[in-house]
């Protein structure tokens, strides 16, 4: 999978930049491919059970950085991860990605 690939399923449910959908997909296996911008950080904290995902601009006791959380869970099912710079994701998020169904 690539950046061309994250284009030509733009305009489908194929693909997101929103942590509320990457992190529920990335936990249940459905992540091919996850885009991160490197040295980006997202804090914040994401329920397994309920599958809520909470973003903050800073970071509270108990918060996780959510792009590494997703990365785990991705290389965890068998997910490609590819780290770019700013210029180089597909959105204007610090994370992309392309589900598998």
């Amino acid at each position: 999978m690539s950046l061309g690939h994250y284009a030509d399923l733009s305009k489908t449910e194929k693909t997101s930049d929103r942590l509320e959908t990457i992190l529920p997909a990335a936990c249940h296996g459905r992540v091919g491919a996850l885009f991160i911008r490197t040295n980006a950080t997202v804090w914040g904290r994401f329920d397994s059970d309920t599958l809520s995902v909470a973003v903050r601009e800073h970071p509270e006791e108990g918060d996780v950085d959510l792009i590494d959380l997703a990365a785990v869970h991705v290389l965890g099912h068998q997910g490609m991860i590819y780290a770019l710079a700013n210029g180089g994701m597909p959105t204007g998020n610090p994370q992309a990605v392309i589900q598998r169904y």
